[in-house]
């Protein structure tokens, strides 16, 4: 499985929960709502094989409604 099937299996699952999908210099991001955040991660870990948390980090986006974000990078080995 490759991370663009991982994303459609995220998307398929949990369709209601993500706010936006992006591609940028070939990574795909997905930005969900805070409430689904825990189950979305644990539907990677357990069943997308994501074993690796590569970074965590915030973005402050001043003068843009919600001002904050969190951002998790994930990896798979077997991707």
């Amino acid at each position: 499985m490759n991370s663009s099937e991982s994303v459609e299996k995220i998307e398929a699952r949990f369709q209601e929960n993500i706010l936006l999908k992006n591609s940028f210099r070939d990574e795909l991001s997905l930005t969900v709502t805070k409430d689904s955040l825990i189950e979305i991660m644990t539907f990677c870990k357990k069943d997308l094989c994501f074993d690796y948390l590569v970074d965590l980090t915030a973005v402050d986006n001043l003068g843009i409604n919600p001002r904050y974000e969190v951002v998790y990078e994930l990896y798979s080995c077997l991707l």
